[in-house]
């Protein structure tokens, strides 16, 4: 047990020192060579965002920076979107099937590196097919309505268990929607977002 413990110490400080040295060398590229796709895969991910790129695109951009893209299926066909993979935690990874502890340390460290919103609405839309669009996940609006769930103030109530019952099983939707959920529950509490 100790050598494995010694292990991810080991990866974690690779991991560091990889990170550091990049940062060391990069501003230099970075301001020398404006626009000709030298950057960290952090800012190229919020430059793709920022112009419209596809979803899946950029997760395959992000995923082959980190030399993971043998995992772009996992988060595809777990339903998976840039803004909901900025919240993951080392458990959705795991859960997704990511079964190798290193490469869970070095996605959920390059994870916290993503500066990107969480893509939530900061107001309680005005209806459920409004709050379902902006949350790209409209495919739900009649397994929802069907189960009673009319308004957006209805789905505040729904556990991850309920949307397990109700046919929402891809995990990346899961989560979406529960943190989604809490936004309306934190908001109608009064918390503001900037």
């Amino acid at each position: 047990s100790g050598s494995g413990s010694r292990h991810s110490t080991v990866s974690l400080d690779s991991g560091r020192a990889s990170c550091a040295m990049s940062h060391h060398h990069r501003p230099s590229l970075s301001s020398s060579s404006v626009g000709s796709g030298e950057s960290s895969a952090p800012a190229r991910v919020e430059r793709m965002l920022l112009q419209g790129v596809p979803d899946q695109e950029i997760l395959n951009t992000w995923l082959t920076d980190l030399h993971f893209e043998e995992y772009f299926p996992l988060f595809v066909n777990a339903g998976y979107d840039m803004h909901t993979i900025s919240r993951m935690t080392p458990e959705d990874l795991t859960a997704i099937g990511i079964k190798k502890p290193n490469h869970r340390k070095k996605l959920k460290a390059e994870i916290a590196q993503l500066n990107i919103s969480d893509g939530l609405p900061d107001y309680i839309p005005g209806s459920l097919s409004e709050w379902l669009r902006l949350l790209r996940l409209e495919e739900y609006s009649g397994v929802l309505r069907s189960q009673g769930y009319t308004t957006v103030e209805d789905t505040t109530q729904i556990t991850w268990e309920d949307l397990e019952d109700i046919g929402i099983v891809k995990l990346g939707h899961q989560k979406r929607m529960l943190l989604a959920i809490k936004r309306i529950q934190d908001l109608r509490a009064g918390k503001t977002f900037p």
